[in-house]
C-alpha cells in the first residue's frame, strides 16, 4: 500500500510538471492571440484563478453557448476544390477566392502543383490530390507542402466526407477562453515551482531521512487509539481532546490529520510522513502567493523554490514531526493576516483559523502564534480600528472566541500541563531556586541564539546529528546575501503595514524556542519570514538584472533552472550520501533501524522460526516499543519483547533464557555479551547492517554459564549494602544513609524541583534514613513520589532523649500520576535528631525502582 501511494505522489507530481510546462509553451501563443472582449476592461495585470474567485464573477457566471445558424452552402468554385462552412456561427461570403496558380498536365512525376487559397476565418477548404491521369497508372505517392510543413497524404480515389470540427468543439469555446483567460504565465510558474517542491517532499519519503522517529510513529499510533476508542483520549477518556495524552500533551491536530489516511491505507511510513508533506506544500503556495499577491513581486513565484532549497526546512519538511505541520499552518496565517491587511478584509478568517490550527499542533509554537498576533495586532491597531474594518474586525472576534474554546476546556481539565511541559522540554528559566534576573537572563540567551546568524547561515553542532545536513547551514550560506538585501527593503519600507508584518514575524518566530533549550526544531517557524526576506531580496535583484538589456524571457528561464535544478540536485544529494553523513547511528545520533528490524528482520526471522521468541534491545531509540506498534502491529507479544541485554546480565532470568530465545543487541552490547562471565556458548545468527556497511544489530544466541548463579548471588548481596552521603536540608548539612541507586543523585530529593529525582536501584521498601548534626522539630512529612498504585509510607522519628522511635504509618491507594502525599506526626517530639522514612509498594516485590522525587519536612 505504502508503494502504490508513493506511485501516486509521483504521478501527481510528474502530471504537474508536465502540466506546466505544457502551459507555458501554449500560453505564449494563445494568450496573445486570444480575441479581445469589448463588453469588458481587463486590468492591466494578467488575471488569475485568484482574481476571478475574489471579483466573485464564479457566482453569476454561466457558459454563453453559440445560437445555431443555418448552413449556408458554398458554391464550389471549381472541380475537385470545395469550400465548406465548419462553424454554423461563420459563413463564408462571396469574396472568397480560390485560384489555381499552375496546374501543368505533364508525365513528370516531380512536376508541382501550385494553388493559392483566400479564405476568412473559420472556412475549411477540403483538396483532393491524385497522381495519375485517367485511365493511367499512378506516379507515386503524393505530398503537400504547407506553410513549409510537409505533409504525407494517402492515395485517395473518391474525396473523404469532410469533418466539422469546429462545430463538435463549439460547446468548448467558452470554457477555452476562460482557461486562457484564467490559466496565465504568471500560474505557469507558481504551478512549476511547486511541482518541483511537491516532487522534492513527495519523492522516496522511506529512504530519506534515513530514520522514522517516535515522534512520527506517534502520530498515526494515537490516530489508530482515537478511532478505535470512538474519538476519545485513550488515558483520560474525553470525547475530542484538545490535546492528546503522551508523556505530555502535547499531540494536537497532527493527530486528528492522520485519521482519514490511516482509515484508508492503516499504518504506512511513507503516508504518514506524505500527510505531513502535503501540509508543507500549503505552506510554500502560502509562501510563494505572499510575495506575488501581497508584494506584487514578478518573481514571487521564486520563494516557493527558495524555501524547497533551505536544508533546515528540506530535511523536516519530508518527516511527521509536527513541527513541519505547525509552521506550514504559520505561513499560511501570515499570508491570510497580510492580505487582510492590503485591503482584503474577508481573508483574516482565514487568517485565524490557519492560526489557530498551527496553535493546537504545537505546543512550544503556541507562544509564537500567540505572540505574532498579539504584535500584529498593537502595531496596526489603526488599521484595524477603520471604519470599513470594524464590522469585519467583530465577526473576526466571534470567530476566536470559537476557536479558543477547546484550549479554555483542555486548561479546566489539565491547569498544570503547560509547566509540566516546558520543565521536561529542558526551561531551565523555571527552575524554583532562580532569582527573577537569572530567569530573565537566561531567556535572554537562548532568545538571542534563535536569532543569531551564525547558528542559521553557517554550518553548527549544537543540534542533534539527525537534525543537520553535513555540510549544509540550517538556511543555507547562499540565502544570506538575499536576506540582507530583503532585509534592507523591509525597514527601508518599514511604515508600510505589510513591510512591517514580515518584520515583527522575524522576531516572534523564535520565541517557542527561546522558551526551552534551542533547538532547530522548535525554532523552525524562523524560516518562514526568513524565505519570506530572501524572497523579497531575490526578486528585487532579478528585476534589477533586467536593465542590463536582459530579457525577462531570460531571467525567468535562468532562475527556474537554477533554483529548480538546485532542488533537485540536493533530493539527489540526499538520497545519495545522506545515509552515511553521520555514523553514529545509536540512540544520540541517527537512531536507524525501525523500518529495518520491525518492519523487515524480526517478521521475516519469526515466520521462518515459529518457535522462536525475541528479545530486542531498545537501546538505539527512544520508544521502540510505539515503533514496534507501528511497523509490526500483528506481532505476538509473547514472541516479540523490548528487552536490553541488561535485563538478562543484572538479574538471574534462568527460566526465559532457553534455546528458543534470540537477542537482538546493538554492537556496544554484543561486545559486553562476549567479555561477560556469566554468558556463555554466545553464537551470532544474523547481522543487519548500518547504511555505512558496518554491523548493527546482531542476532545471537547464548546461555548463561556454570559460574552465573554464584556471581548473581554475590552481586545481590552487595545491593543490600546502603549508601550513605550529605546533603543540604534548608542549608544545613544532613547525613543520609538510603538504598542503592541507579539514577539521580540523593540531594534531588531536598532541592524543591520536582522534576528532578533520583531512583531506587532495586529495594523495595526503599529506605531513606536522615541523620541531623543538630536537633531540630520536624511535625510532618511529604513525599512526592513516582506512580504507584497502592503503596505504605513508614516514617520513624528518633529524639535526642529517647532511644524507641515514634512511628506514623499511612496507607495511600488510587491516586493521580506522580503523587505528592503528606504523613502528619502528631506528637513528634521538638528535638528530633533522626527520621528514617520507608516507602513500600505493595504490588511489586524486588528488585523494583521506586521514583522520590522530593522530600520535605515540616516544623
Amino acid at each position: 500500500m505504502s508503494d502504490l501511494f508513493t506511485m501516486l505522489m509521483l504521478i501527481l507530481a510528474l502530471l504537474g510538471f508536465g502540466l506546466a510546462g505544457g502551459l507555458i509553451l501554449w500560453l505564449r501563443q494563445s494568450v496573445a492571440q486570444a480575441p479581445a472582449r469589448p463588453e469588458r476592461q481587463e486590468p492591466a495585470e494578467a488575471l488569475s484563478l485568484l482574481n476571478w474567485f475574489e471579483r466573485g464573477e464564479w457566482r453569476t457566471w454561466r457558459p454563453r453557448w453559440p445560437e445555431p445558424t443555418p448552413k449556408v452552402k458554398t458554391p464550389t468554385p471549381a472541380a475537385n476544390l470545395e469550400p465548406q462552412t465548419f462553424a454554423p456561427s461563420i459563413v463564408a461570403p462571396p469574396t472568397s477566392a480560390i485560384e489555381v496558380l499552375e496546374a501543368p498536365v505533364t508525365d513528370a512525376p516531380d512536376e508541382p502543383v501550385k494553388i493559392h487559397l483566400e479564405v476568412p476565418p473559420g472556412v475549411a477548404v477540403r483538396v483532393t490530390v491524385e497522381t495519375k491521369a485517367p485511365g493511367e497508372t499512378a506516379f507515386g505517392k503524393p505530398r503537400v507542402i504547407v506553410s513549409g510543413e510537409v505533409f504525407e497524404l494517402g492515395r485517395a480515389s473518391t474525396p473523404l466526407p469532410a469533418v466539422n470540427w469546429a462545430g463538435i468543439f463549439a460547446p468548448l469555446q467558452p470554457w477555452w477562453q476562460r482557461l486562457t483567460r484564467v490559466v496565465t504565465l504568471e500560474v505557469a510558474l507558481l504551478a512549476s515551482a511547486l511541482a518541483i517542491y511537491a516532487f522534492t517532499r513527495l519523492y522516496a519519503l522511506q529512504d530519506f531521512p534515513i530514520y522514522f522517529f517516535t515522534d512520527e510513529a506517534v502520530q498515526t499510533v494515537r490516530a489508530a487509539e482515537l478511532i478505535r476508542d470512538g474519538l476519545r483520549d485513550a488515558v483520560t477518556g474525553t470525547f475530542l481532546p484538545t490535546f492528546l495524552a503522551n508523556e505530555n500533551f502535547d499531540l494536537g491536530f497532527s493527530v486528528y490529520a492522520q485519521i482519514i489516511p490511516y482509515w484508508l491505507f492503516g499504518y504506512s511510513m511513507t503516508v504518514t510522513r506524505g500527510v505531513s508533506a502535503l501540509f508543507t506544500v500549503l505552506g510554500a503556495l502560502a509562501v510563494g502567493l505572499t510575495l506575488r499577491r501581497v508584494f506584487n513581486l514578478t518573481y514571487g513565484w521564486t520563494g516557493i523554490l527558495l524555501l524547497a532549497l533551505t536544508p533546515a526546512w528540506f530535511l523536516h519538511s519530508r518527516t511527521a514531526f509536527e513541527t513541519a505541520m505547525m509552521t506550514a499552518l504559520y505561513a499560511c496565517f501570515l499570508y491570510g493576516y497580510l492580505r487582510y491587511r492590503t485591503g482584503s478584509p474577508h481573508w483574516l478568517y482565514a487568517a485565524l483559523v490557519a492560526g489557530a490550527l498551527a496553535f493546537y499542533t504545537y505546543t512550544p509554537g503556541q507562544l509564537v502564534i500567540v505572540l505574532t498576533g498579539c504584535l500584529l495586532l498593537i502595531f496596526d491597531w489603526r488599521y484595524h480600528w477603520r471604519a470599513e474594518n470594524r464590522a469585519t474586525l467583530l465577526w473576526g472576534a466571534g470567530l476566536l472566541f470559537l476557536l479558543v474554546v477547546p484550549y479554555v476546556r483542555f486548561q479546566l481539565d489539565h491547569p498544570n500541563a503547560g509547566y509540566t511541559e516546558l520543565r521536561t522540554r529542558g526551561a531551565d528559566w523555571l527552575a524554583p531556586d532562580l532569582s527573577l534576573l537569572q530567569r530573565a537572563t537566561l531567556l535572554v540567551g537562548e532568545y538571542l541564539q534563535s536569532l543569531n546568524p551564525a547558528y542559521w547561515y553557517f554550518e553548527n553542532n549544537t543540534d542533534l546529528d539527525r537534525h543537520r545536513m553535513l555540510g549544509y547551514s540550517h538556511l543555507g550560506w547562499w540565502a544570506l546575501p538575499l536576506t540582507a538585501v530583503g532585509l534592507w527593503l523591509v525597514l527601508k519600507n518599514i511604515r508600510r503595514g505589510e513591510y512591517r508584518a514580515l518584520l515583527l514575524a522575524l522576531l516572534a518566530a523564535p520565541a517557542g524556542a527561546a522558551l526551552a533549550e534551542v533547538s532547530v526544531t522548535r525554532a523552525l517557524p524562523f524560516i518562514i519570514p526568513a524565505t519570506l526576506i530572501a524572497g523579497l531580496g531575490l526578486s528585487h535583484l532579478l528585476e534589477w538584472a533586467e536593465n542590463f538589456n536582459l530579457r525577462r524571457a531570460w531571467v525567468t528561464g535562468a532562475s527556474l533552472l537554477v533554483l529548480g535544478g538546485f532542488s533537485l540536485w540536493m533530493l539527489r544529494d540526499a538520497l545519495v550520501n545522506g545515509p552515511t553523513w553521520f555514523t553514529n547511528y545509536s540512540m544520540f545520533g541517527m537512531q536507524y533501524g525501525a523500518r529495518q528490524l520491525f518492519g523487515e528482520a524480526v517478521p521475516r526471522y519469526l515466520t521462518a522460526n515459529p518457535t522462536a521468541r525475541i528479545y530486542l534491545s531498545p537501546n538505539w531509540a527512544n520508544g521502540a516499543n510505539l515503533l514496534a506498534q507501528f511497523f509490526y502491529p500483528q506481532a505476538d507479544p509473547a514472541r516479540l519483547r523490548i528487552e536490553s541485554l541488561e535485563y538478562f546480565r543484572e538479574r538471574p532470568r534462568f527460566d526465559e533464557l532457553t534455546p528458543e530465545v534470540t537477542l537482538v543487541l546493538l554492537p556496544e552490547e554484543y561486545a559486553v555479551a562476549v567479555q561477560e562471565p556469566k554468558f556463555a556458548d554466545i553464537q551470532i545468527v544474523e547481522v543487519i547492517p548500518y547504511p555505512n556497511g558496518a554491523p548493527g544489530f546482531y542476532f545471537l544466541k547464548m546461555r548463561y554459564s556454570d559460574q552465573a548463579e554464584a556471581i548473581f548471588e554475590a552481586e545481590a548481596e552487595a545491593r543490600r549494602q546502603p549508601v550513605t552521603s550529605n546533603v543540604l536540608i534548608e542549608g544545613e548539612p544532613v547525613t543520609v544513609v538510603h538504598s542503592r541507586l541507579d539514577f539521580g543523585q540523593s540531594q534531588n530529593w531536598f532541592d524543591q524541583d520536582p522534576f528532578t529525582l533520583a531512583r531506587g536501584e532495586e529495594a523495595n521498601p526503599l529506605l531513606i534514613d536522615l541523620q541531623f548534626a543538630a536537633p531540630r522539630p520536624v511535625t510532618q512529612v511529604a513525599l512526592t513520589t513516582g506512580t504507584m498504585v497502592s503503596f505504605i509510607v513508614t516514617v520513624e522519628v528518633y529524639s535526642l532523649n529517647d532511644p524507641q522511635p515514634a512511628v506514623y504509618t499511612q496507607r495511600f491507594t488510587d491516586l493521580p500520576p506522580d503523587p505528592m502525599v503528606t504523613v502528619a506526626l502528631p506528637g513528634a517530639p521538638a528535638d528530633v535528631t533522626r527520621v528514617m522514612i520507608s516507602i513500600y509498594d505493595e504490588g511489586s516485590a524486588e528488585p523494583f525502582h521506586i521514583h522520590v522525587r522530593e522530600v520535605t519536612l515540616g516544623r
